[in-house]
């Protein structure tokens, strides 16, 4: 999804801010500055000495035969530990125990109660899992173990809003999607953030914010619009009494409360990589690589030949955030990235970069489950995975090696 959202529950990392402790594989993170602004902890970090390779728990989908996934457009958790897939290409949610294992199954097409007919959005609130069509503005509420509960029809205004998330307190998080008056060349998507209860009534706008830069190409395909190649796309995660973003421009996480607070800032010594003739190449390859089908690649062919990249590669990709306020961010790994894999920062509850762990897979979402971190990502082909990982632990290092 466009925002990137990961919503996760518990993990255990092991590691304090005061403390100087070694980590994965006898390394040891460096010490991290704090300040106060405010009433606000800004905590800022410089890298670990190396980078960790997971291990892979579980898979589901993939090449193999029966691969229950189709267009995933969302994951979340529940409570108690139970990974939710909105499979928008089979009109269902899916449910996997924390072993990989479904556990239920909810839903088909249609337009009668428990039924689906546009692309969904998951959350959960304690064990209640919660489907969202965006564009009907249906709420359906699932109970424990997959029965149907309830449908709740939302009254807002507009066709453009996501369902986010989901808090501690009961209320859900959606956003308004503000891209209007498009003309050719880059034109801002914004994102204002609105608390709900779970039958529709508003709590209040808790923040706005650039969310993406589209880029609107009128060329020889007629209107062509993506997001800018190389342009910065603002991440969420939602946990507990926990709400994390990015900007994608910068190297930091901001860490809010349910009604908006700004509580902690966690920073990290980077700066953004400048794009360079090797990167839009790449961009470019990756992109026409990824079209499906031969009007696709027709029509991305013909935004490349006009497209306006950014001038420095973004900083972040996905985040996610533990119900103690634990972090994981990843580094830009989208089209034409220049590395191996992809790097996943892990900060500690004090907001300190304790690791970082590299994924042979490129995440097009993510969520933390238990102590394991689970990934969606397709093939060439197009065909979707899920992948579990470990994170946590010398034990769980494949190998460790100097960055």
């Amino acid at each position: 999804m466009a925002h990137l959202a990961s919503r996760i529950s518990h993990l255990v990392l092991g590691a304090t801010l005061a403390g100087g402790c070694a980590t994965d594989g006898g390394s040891r993170a460096p010490a991290a500055s704090v300040t106060d602004s405010a009433g606000i902890a800004i905590v800022t970090s410089s890298a670990p000495d190396s980078v960790i390779e997971p291990t892979l728990v579980w898979s589901v989908g993939g090449s193999d035969d029966g691969n229950p996934l189709l267009q995933v457009t969302d994951l979340a958790v529940t409570g108690a530990g139970v990974l939710l897939v909105a499979n928008s290409g089979s009109a269902e949610v899916l449910a996997y125990d924390a072993t990989g294992a479904l556990e239920w199954r909810f839903g088909r097409r249609g337009a009668g109660p428990g039924e689906f007919q546009r692309a969904l959005s998951v959350a959960a609130i304690g064990d209640s899992a919660f489907a969202y069509e965006f564009s009907l503005g249906r709420l359906t509420v699932i109970a424990p173990g997959g029965a149907f509960a309830r449908v709740q029809q939302f009254p807002l205004e507009g066709p453009n809003t996501e369902l986010y998330g989901a808090f501690g307190d009961g209320s859900l998080l959606l956003a308004e999607r503000h891209l209007t008056d498009m003309k050719p060349g880059l034109n801002t998507d914004s994102a204002v953030y609105r608390r709900v209860s779970t039958t529709g009534i508003s709590l209040g706008v808790i923040g706005w914010e650039r969310a993406a830069t589209v880029d609107f190409v009128m060329a020889g395909m007629g209107p062509n619009l993506h997001e800018q190649a190389f342009g910065p796309v603002a991440a969420l995660a939602t946990a507990g009494d926990w709400l994390a973003r990015t900007t994608g421009r910068d190297a930091e996480v901001r860490l809010s409360d349910p009604s908006g607070r700004l509580r902690r800032i966690v920073r990290w010594e980077e700066t953004a990589a400048a794009v360079t003739d090797a990167d839009r190449e790449a961009y470019r390859a990756a992109r026409l690589a990824e079209a499906q089908g031969e009007m696709v690649g027709r029509m991305v062919e013909d935004w490349l030949a006009h497209a306006t990249f950014a001038d420095r590669v973004p900083v972040t990709g996905l985040v996610a955030v533990g119900t103690d306020g634990r972090v994981l961010v990843s580094a830009y790994c989208g089209p034409g990235a220049g590395h191996d894999g992809c790097p996943w920062r892990v900060f500690d509850a004090d907001g300190r970069w304790v690791r970082t762990r590299r994924l042979p897979v490129r995440a097009t979402d993510a969520v933390l489950l238990g102590e394991l971190l689970v990934t969606l990502s397709e093939d060439a082909d197009g065909v979707e995975r899920l992948d579990a990982w470990t994170i946590a632990g010398a034990s769980s290092a494949a190998a460790v090696r100097p960055r």
